[in-house]
């Protein structure tokens, strides 16, 4: 089952389009690990609208009377909703047979995953929604922290003046209905730092509002001779603005200064690690 067909049938089971979101994660934790492109769509399991079916079902074969057509009716459905979970976890579990999690490099934290994140062409700006930490007695070796990222249109706007005004220009969504679900979790081990994720983490790609949600598109997604000519002009200090306008006429693609910090971010990071003799 190739990627078209994975998308084909999520769609169709799962009633809405899912994109591919791709980030460059290892598959051990050690400190020269080999990066590769990881689809956390492929790899995450985000079953929550199936299990809404399934409640919605149970619900329903309980109501009705043993023998009757409702009944009957209720007991297809759910056998219905059980062959689309089965094909849904097939359709994931497919490419992530052989490993439970796949590792963020070393010099990703959780004070810069959203950035590393916000990196990848993904388009749309990612934010901590909430975060949990590890339950208490949890063996230190195996404890972690749970982090939850998502759509920056999950968390709503705080007028933090003591009488709400009429004027503010944040774009954040007002109330609960306006409000992106999208979100998925990424955790820090406690003994080390080291930030991962799990297959079976839980998460939902649904952008209630995708008009609104998607804003901008990755650094990854420009050509390779755009890309380094970006890079050299965050390693000289050209301002933002300039490598907007740079990168909008050479690519013709709008890119965001959301993108263009992150990967300013690693840039400064790398050449940091590099005067310490980090390779």
């Amino acid at each position: 089952m190739d990627q078209s067909q994975v998308n084909e049938l999520l769609a169709d089971d799962l009633c809405f389009n899912v994109s591919v979101f791709r980030l460059q994660l290892c598959r051990t934790d050690s400190s020269d690990c080999e990066l590769e492109d990881v689809d956390l769509v492929q790899f995450l399991v985000c079953q929550e609208k199936l299990d809404e079916e399934l409640e919605d079902s149970d619900k329903k074969i309980a109501a009705s009377i043993p023998g009757s057509d409702e009944h009957d009716a209720a007991v297809k459905e759910k056998k219905a909703v059980t062959n689309k979970i089965f094909r849904y976890k097939r359709a994931h579990f497919k490419q992530a047979l052989d490993t439970d999690r796949y590792y963020f490099p070393p010099s990703v934290t959780r004070d810069n995953v959203v950035q590393y994140v916000n990196d990848a062409a993904i388009g749309f700006d990612v934010v901590v929604l909430r975060s949990q930490k590890a339950k208490k007695g949890a063996n230190s070796k195996d404890a972690s922290n749970k982090i939850e990222l998502g759509c920056s249109r999950g968390t709503k706007h705080r007028d933090r003046s003591a009488k709400r005004s009429t004027n503010s220009t944040s774009t954040k969504p007002r109330t609960n209905a306006d409000l992106c679900r999208q979100q998925f979790p990424v955790y820090e081990r406690v003994h080390d730092g080291r930030m991962f994720i799990r297959r079976n983490g839980g998460c939902s790609w649904r952008h209630n509002h995708p008009n609104e949600c998607y804003v901008h598109t990755g650094v990854r997604a420009l050509p390779d001779e755009t890309r380094e000519k970006v890079v050299e002009l965050l390693r000289r200090g050209v301002p933002t603005s300039s490598i907007k306008e740079l990168v909008d006429v050479e690519a013709g693609i709008e890119l965001s200064s959301t993108a263009i910090n992150a990967l300013k971010y690693r840039v400064e990071l790398s050449a940091s690690n590099k005067g310490k003799g980090v390779p």
